[in-house]
């Protein structure tokens, strides 16, 4: 069933069973961008469980076309976000609380809810996801609980916005826990916190899509990196290391899909492998690029405190392809990836040379599928009806249920 979203609403409701709950799940965005997509996992997982779903998401960055008997979804209009200045304004004279998106904050506020929710949950980043949770949890005072995707303030960065932080504090304070997705992130994220949820921080992780076994690779030296880059999450080492491979192996290509150009592109020309770097359109179906890898990509934050576990590292684990992973040492991925030393090539260094052995290494890999199985054991922990399981005791069993 849905709402705001102008979708039909499918007839026939299947009840939930006598120890499932209604959870209310605030997350700007839905079914789209990395944290959607994760949030959309996780629903999913939550009404297989047998639970009630209810998602309240931004309608300009979200996927609204899912339904299911149990869920019912507002996708709220966004609207203008700009200028910021103005809006931060508005909300210091209203008395509200800021945020880069305002007006979805206020209209989210104001959500009248046809079914009241045992809990609400809300899923960030953005910060958006958070205000609008609270808001709507102390409106029906029910139990509210905040889950950082990504740590905040985000290291490398380490100093606090003068903005944000006051009022996020007042929020955890008052909220009924924290959930993050690994016990580095916890123990980075609580300490700019003073005063602690009664329910601490507990750790669910992300969802791991379905496995998929293509089979042996048809492409050689087809190196595929899937995502953005950022000025925290540079492709400079990457690069580096991809040209002096290219020393020794002339025909290699990177094919960064949905990458921005101006991110990668130059670095490439910089390094001389501008005609060996391709980047090629974004698509919502990476398991095209996946099976044309011959090896897939991926680069961790490399500066400030390791407390990041990337979703596509997630992903890339569920797929036969070998995995060359750029990260910090003692970082989640690195432990996450020395469980699969048979088929992930973890390079903890910028250095060139050990980027370039990295990726020799990871190209050398047998495609067997007997190394992908011993993955199957390493994923558990990620798989859907666990993570769901972990998430349900967490929210509903600090309301009675």
């Amino acid at each position: 069933m849905t709402q705001d979203s102008q979708m039909p609403v499918r007839e026939g409701v299947v009840e939930a069973g006598p120890r499932s709950g209604h959870i209310l799940v605030c997350s700007l965005n839905f079914d789209a961008r990395p944290e959607g997509i994760n949030t959309g996992r996780l629903v999913r997982a939550l009404l297989d469980a047998g639970h009630r779903v209810t998602v309240v998401c931004g309608r300009e960055k979200s996927r609204c076309d899912f339904e299911h008997p149990r869920f019912t979804l507002h996708a709220v209009k966004i609207g203008l976000r700009h200028p910021q200045w103005l809006w931060r304004l508005i909300a210091r004279l209203r008395g509200d609380i800021g945020g880069h998106h305002y007006l979805w904050t206020r209209r989210v506020a104001k959500l009248d809810l046809s079914e009241v929710p045992d809990v609400v949950y809300g899923r960030a980043w953005p910060p958006s996801s958070l205000i609008g949770a609270d808001a709507l949890a102390r409106r029906y005072n029910k139990p509210l609980w905040l889950h950082f995707s990504d740590p905040f303030p985000p290291p490398p960065q380490t100093q606090e916005d003068p903005l944000v932080m006051p009022w996020l504090r007042k929020m955890v304070a008052r909220a009924a826990g924290v959930t993050v997705t690994n016990q580095q992130a916890a123990d980075y994220q609580m300490q700019f916190f003073d005063a602690q949820p009664a329910g601490g921080a507990r750790i669910i992780g992300h969802i791991a899509p379905p496995e998929r076994r293509f089979g042996p690779s048809l492409h050689s030296d087809a190196f595929v990196y899937i995502g953005a880059f950022s000025p925290s999450r540079p492709p400079d080492a990457l690069v580096a290391g991809f040209a002096e491979y290219r020393k020794t192996a002339p025909a290699a290509r990177i094919h960064c899909v949905g990458t921005r150009p101006n991110r990668i592109l130059p670095v490439a020309e910089q390094f001389g492998v501008l005609e060996a770097v391709r980047v090629e359109p974004y698509t919502d179906n990476v398991s095209l690029w996946q099976e044309k890898a011959s090896v897939l990509l991926a680069v961790d934050w490399l500066a400030g405190t390791p407390v990041y576990l990337l979703t596509k590292v997630i992903e890339a684990l569920q797929v036969d392809r070998p995995l060359l992973l750029l990260t910090q040492p003692g970082s989640p991925g690195e432990a996450l990836a020395r469980q699969c030393e048979d088929t992930v090539v973890c390079v903890t260094t910028t250095e060139p040379g050990a980027v370039a052995e990295g990726f020799r290494r990871a190209a050398a890999m047998a495609n067997t599928a007997g190394n992908y199985d011993r993955r199957r054991a390493v994923m558990a922990p990620f798989a859907a009806q666990q993570i769901a399981a972990q998430c349900a005791q967490t929210l509903l069993n600090k309301t009675g249920s």
